[in-house]
């Protein structure tokens, strides 16, 4: 599913606390799809400075003309992108879900309107891809976690989370940073 983008004026002194995830992880894509993008949290304070938050964060202070902006995560591609329905591309490029950039990764090629698809240039591009791609797996998680947690600060500008040590009896040691 498509991500939301939410943008919150704070009118008041206050405390806000936000319990999101994936920020880390991708939402996984299945059978040929590719991974969603991961949540962001934008605060941007009145005097122009900006912040990137966290996940799961608590306490954060925000005073009047603070604006926070939120972007969950959209869901991982469902199926072989390059077999998605040229209306359907249409209709989510006309209704503002899909630009010409991301239609490329269908394999389509707009004319210079940017939503009108060239159906002979769209399949000799698909045909292309198919061909120099290797066989798709059942999931695409983006990645594995140590391949993801290495892009983890230039993706998100955040360092990546620590895996807990363990003690006797199980009891953790060390507490993971996400």
């Amino acid at each position: 599913g498509n991500a939301m983008r939410v943008g919150y004026r704070f009118l008041a002194h206050g405390e806000i606390s936000i319990h999101d995830d994936r920020w880390l992880t991708y939402p996984w894509g299945v059978k040929g799809g590719k991974p969603g993008r991961r949540c962001t949290k934008t605060l941007q304070r009145k005097d122009g400075t900006t912040e990137s938050l966290r996940s799961k964060v608590d306490g954060v202070v925000v005073a009047p003309g603070d604006y926070l902006i939120f972007e969950t995560w959209g869901g991982g591609g469902w199926g072989d992108p390059l077999d998605r329905d040229l209306d359907a591309v249409t209709f989510d490029m006309e209704a503002g879900l899909l630009t010409a950039d991301g239609a490329a990764e269908f394999g389509v090629i707009t004319e210079a309107d940017g939503v009108t698809i060239d159906t002979d240039a769209t399949a000799i591009l698909r045909k292309e891809m198919a061909r120099d791609r290797p066989p798709a797996e059942l999931f695409d998680f983006g990645g594995t976690i140590k391949e993801i947690k290495a892009r983890c600060e230039a993706e998100t500008g955040f360092p990546p989370p620590i895996a807990p040590t363990f003690g006797r009896a199980g009891v953790s040691t060390k507490r993971a940073a996400e």
